[in-house]
């Protein structure tokens, strides 16, 4: 029965937890959806078209000064980082298209100034598209599966930045952190898990329970019916304690047909054993008979009888 109904509430529980963990991961995207657009669609009205197509003609370097000093850039650079400042879990970033086919080629990126040891782009460095900013080139879209590297896991945000005739010259991205996504499935297992946890003890209580409620009396009854075996027929009045029950059920029918069984059979076997007595008598009775006759049939006794005879003569006969 534990077996059972373990089996039976850990198939609901895995059903439970299947919908409850989808629900909540759900949610949690369409928050982080809905976050993201937001946060690239401020970054994408603070970018002038113009001014980043003048940067894209920028050198890295103009006569030894070296882009990161060049006005355009650094309020390119300070309006990128502006927005993380604003929404630490968004990092954007701008990029162009390359000669080559899915080729990048990267602009403005918050990480630089933020932090400048560990930024994974450099002004104007080729990257070979493996994720599918590429089409930003051309359409804004989002893409909600989870990509992780080593500063964490994101999703991304991407579409074109057109300049004042409606031109594309480049791309946005905004990677947003999905840590939350992380944090709530996580939080969705512990709490699961500690609910499972809790049920299962409390479903095993329950079905222990219910199991002694119903095998206690099937208990008794067994002992009770194994004393009657070894002849205890004084345990018949335990099998009427059954009748009290207030529940009746196959338990206490059962009882009432030991009961009836156990009347019985005490009564043939108190007539068999008069009956045993009786033949017992016969028997002893029959066996003297034939003792005694073995004997009358002997000569010795036959010579007994026959000088019994003649002594009772011979005194009848001085007595005349």
């Amino acid at each position: 029965m534990l077996i059972g109904f373990t089996a039976i509430f850990t198939g609901i529980f895995a059903g439970t937890y299947y919908w409850f963990y989808s629900y909540a991961s759900t949610l949690a995207l369409e928050r982080l959806r809905d976050n993201l657009v937001n946060a690239y669609r401020i970054v994408n009205a603070g970018i002038d078209g113009d001014s980043f197509e003048v940067l894209l003609e920028q050198p890295l370097s103009d006569n030894g000064v070296r882009v990161e000093n060049n006005p355009l850039y650094i309020a390119h650079q300070s309006w990128l980082v502006e927005i993380t400042e604003t929404e630490p879990r968004a990092l954007a970033y701008t990029y162009t298209a390359g000669d080559d086919p899915g080729e990048i080629i990267w602009i403005g990126d918050a990480y630089r100034t933020i932090l400048p040891d560990r930024s994974p782009t450099q002004f104007k460095e080729s990257y070979q598209d493996e994720v599918g900013l590429y089409e930003g080139l051309s359409e804004t879209g989002v893409i909600m599966t989870p990509s992780q590297d080593e500063w964490g896991t994101w999703i991304i945000a991407y579409g074109p930045i057109y300049n004042s005739s409606g031109e594309i010259v480049g791309a946005l991205g905004v990677d947003f952190s999905a840590n939350y996504l992380r944090n709530v499935q996580q939080q969705v297992r512990m709490a699961v898990l500690l609910i499972f946890a809790i049920a299962y003890l409390v479903l095993i209580l329950l079905v222990y329970l219910v199991a002694r409620k119903l095998t206690q009396p099937i208990t008794r009854l067994t002992e009770i019916s194994e004393r009657i075996g070894n002849g205890d027929y004084s345990q018949s009045g335990q099998l009427a304690k059954f009748h009290q029950r207030q529940l009746r059920d196959e338990i206490t029918q059962l009882a009432a047909v030991f009961e009836g069984m156990v009347d019985k059979v005490r009564q043939r076997e108190v007539t068999l054993k008069q009956q045993i007595t009786e033949l017992k008598i016969e028997i002893d009775h029959s066996k003297r008979q034939q003792q005694v006759q073995e004997i009358v049939d002997t000569d010795y006794f036959q010579s007994l009888q026959k000088k019994a005879r003649m002594m009772r003569r011979n005194r009848d006969e001085s007595k005349e």
